[in-house]
């Protein structure tokens, strides 16, 4: 893991001789503060110098190197700079707040010497004649309890009195003859009852000789903070004269010129990837590209939201940028980061931005037409996320970067053009949406480069790490198999070799399943990752992956999922290259389906397993005259009775997703009985057994799948239609009068 500095996990200010970081250019303005500062120092008497700038400006930042560059040119000066923080915010209320005055001002002085230990206690003992009697014992050390009758006779004594003790203080000020800056950041953030008595204490109490402050705010928040107190009310006018008044001399923080900020941005990206050692391609540095132009460069704005940001972006990427995609990764980091509750709609709103259901689709949603409505289910969402309507379209714009779903709804286009293959390693990828928001490949997960070791391992014949740890994750839960298949999957998009051995693992897998009926189990998506492959083997592959699969326990099954499914895609594309391939491999799968149930020749009919007859099924639509003959072989000869292997096309079915549930019977499939017998023969060979009592369809549902009840459902159905027959053919009193 890449070792991260303190600077990239967090947006301090800069540390005053931190100059490599000083992005802005901001030494120039320092190197003429100080030079300022050195000149008010000239004269003795108190000054009050103000940095004012805008909120995450970097005033902080120019403070600290302000501080640091005095402390610098004094380091061995007797005669240098006294420097005093005072933070208002550290005191939690107003008595406090006076009293910590007088304590960060006596703190700040040297250590020892006489004329210090004289100031030192003058201070003190001007504290305590300011200072309201609540907050005596807080001041320097403060006073036993006991002895409280004592301290209030020397608060109220003479001795005490405010003239004599400022008179005191200022003596030992000039007989120490040295400059003390009092340097007070943030007083914009004060309440306002605290600001009034921080400016009270500056322009009142504070003014000594030879103490000067540099006070940092920003204007328009202190204005507003004076505007609810007494003094200035809402004369926003009357707050101008008043900090006229307070403040001597003026220093405004230069304004961020954009080509700063861009080019400190760019050179945060380029130090990310050399530090993390990644790429971005031309693709992806377009999608980046249009993100900071079309609206982070926007609210990227202050040195502080670059800070921010690319300090949330070092905390995290490392752990993931092999994971994920990049750019994906920023865009989302920015969402987090600036609209966190845009951040937290997302994750929540999954499945309508991946397309996993389709409930903002639905017309009349809003009582408007389906794009616009759809429109409006994003806009109210945003909305409850508190995005600003001048910040509306530019969220939507990134939202819209990471999810196309999103971006058809929102720009109202048709949303069946987003719904193309999505990208792997994108976030709008189902397989990589949760590693965007668990920074980092959660447990159920297979990361992509152990994926893409365990693919070379398959295809070199070895069983390695990798290889060893996929197969532990399914066997601990075989709802895993679909992720890993989907990872290992992309791995052999990107090298496409090794297909046929890949195949034969999914097979091995696929048979150790549990009996589940659900929609999406592990089984049909194994199947139709299976199929994917297939599909993008080499022209010389095809009928070696069938033979393979023939050999392979349950591996028969997927074959033939296989085969059915290529000769479905070569009726929708006849002019496709593979045709030749796919027709070798159809005479292998015809072999192979031989081979294999000639084992069952002897059996009787109920005791050949269920997967025989999705066998057949496949069989004849991949070759109906083999299916076909081979199966009539056994009836002619009265292997097997007529009506058994009727009876053993109806379809049976179950709850869905419910393993365990009992199996029952469905209809007769009269279309394939149809093809592979013709129905008219089958019902003139049934003659005898015809007409049948009629099961309706809630009757078939409490038959168990057992020999006798798929008779009874055989025969129904075939009565059913001789009786549909009947109905349709006109009597032959009807023929003669519809001729006279």
């Amino acid at each position: 893991m890449t070792q991260l500095s303190a600077r990239d996990l967090n947006d301090d200010p800069l540390a005053g001789n931190d100059v490599a970081a000083d992005h802005l250019g901001r030494h120039h303005f320092v190197s003429s503060a100080v030079s300022i500062l050195k000149a008010v120092a000239a004269s003795e008497a108190s000054s009050v110098v103000a940095l004012v700038g805008p909120w995450g400006s970097g005033k902080s930042s120019a403070l600290n190197m302000i501080k640091s560059s005095l402390r610098a040119e004094n380091e061995h000066a007797s005669s240098g700079w006294i420097i005093a923080d005072f933070n208002p915010w550290f005191f939690q209320d107003l008595d406090t707040l006076q009293a910590g005055f007088f304590r960060e001002l006596s703190a700040a002085l040297p250590s020892r010497g006489s004329k210090v230990d004289a100031v030192r206690q003058s201070l003190a003992t001007f504290g305590r004649a300011v200072a309201p009697l609540t907050s005596i014992a807080t001041l320097f050390g403060g006073i036993d309890a006991s002895k409280s009758m004592q301290a209030l006779s020397d608060f109220i004594s003479p001795d005490q009195s405010l003239a004599k003790t400022r008179t005191k203080l200022e003596d030992s000020l000039r007989d120490l003859d040295r400059p003390v800056l009092m340097v007070l950041d943030d007083l914009d953030r004060l309440a306002p009852d605290e600001l009034l008595l921080t400016l009270k204490l500056i322009r009142l109490v504070g003014r000594l000789p030879h103490v000067y402050y540099l006070v940092a705010y920003d204007e328009d928040t202190l204005l507003d903070s004076l505007s609810r107190t007494g003094l200035v009310g809402v004369d926003s006018r009357r707050g101008v004269d008043y900090l006229e008044k307070m403040i001597q001399v003026r220093l405004d923080l230069p304004p961020v010129r954009q080509g700063q900020l861009d080019k400190w941005i760019e050179q945060e990206l380029s130090e990310l990837q050399q530090r993390l050692d990644f790429a971005l391609d031309s693709a992806a540095r377009r999608r980046l590209a249009h993100a900071f132009l079309g609206h982070l460069r926007d609210r990227l704005a202050t040195p502080r939201a670059v800070k921010r940001y690319f300090s949330q972006v070092d905390a995290f990427l490392d752990a993931v940028h092999a994971e994920v995609d990049v750019v994906d990764f920023l865009v989302l980091t920015w969402l987090r980061t600036a609209e966190p509750l845009v951040y937290d709609l997302l994750a929540r709103e999954r499945l309508a931005l991946l397309g996993e259901v389709r409930n903002i689709e639905t017309a009349d949603l809003f009582g408007k037409p389906d794009k616009e409505g759809s429109r409006d289910y994003w806009r109210i969402r945003l909305e409850m996320a508190r995005v600003s309507l001048i910040h509306m379209e530019g969220v939507a714009d990134m939202v819209g970067l990471l999810f196309p779903r999103f971006k058809a709804h929102w720009t109202r286009e048709d949303p069946d053009h987003s719904r193309r293959q999505p990208t792997a390693g994108r976030v709008h990828h189902p397989d990589y949406f949760d590693r965007y928001f668990a920074f980092g490949v959660p447990p159920e997960d297979v990361s992509d480069a152990d994926a893409t070791n365990a693919y070379r391992q398959l295809r070199a014949g070895e069983h390695g790490t990798e290889l060893a740890l996929i197969e532990g994750k399914i066997a601990d839960d075989v709802s895993n198999l679909n992720l890993a298949l989907s990872k290992i999957l992309h791995a052999f998009e990107n090298e496409r070799a090794g297909g046929v051995e890949l195949l034969r693992w999914i097979a091995k897998h696929r048979n150790e399943l549990p009996d589940d009926d659900g929609m999406l189990t592990p089984d049909i998506q194994s199947r139709w990752i299976a199929q994917q492959i297939y599909l993008l083997l080499p022209a010389d592959e095809p009928a070696m992956a069938i033979t393979t699969l023939a050999h392979t326990e349950g591996g028969l099954s997927l074959a033939s999922y296989l085969i059915s499914h290529a000769a479905q895609e070569a009726e929708r594309r006849p002019s496709w290259d593979r045709l030749t391939a796919f027709e070798s491999a159809k005479h292998q799968f015809s072999s192979a389906v031989r081979a294999t149930l000639s084992q069952y020749n002897e059996d009787e009919i109920f005791n050949v397993p269920a997967e025989f007859w999705s066998l057949i099924w496949d069989w004849q639509i991949i070759d109906l005259d083999g299916a076909r003959s081979w199966l009539r072989a056994r009836i002619d000869p009265g292997r097997w009775p007529r009506l058994d292997v009727v009876a053993r096309f109806v379809s049976r079915q179950r709850i869905m997703g419910a393993p365990g549930a009992p199996w029952t019977l469905g209809n007769l499939d009269l279309q394939i009985v149809d093809r592979l017998f013709g129905v008219d023969a089958v019902l003139h060979a049934l003659r005898g057994l015809l007409p049948s009592p009629l099961l309706e369809e809630a009757d078939r549902r409490r038959l168990e799948d057992n020999p006798e009840n798929r008779r009874a459902v055989a025969l129904s159905s075939l009565t059913r239609l001789q009786l549909d027959r009947d109905a349709s053919t006109p009597k032959q009193g009807d023929e003669k009068q519809g001729d006279e």
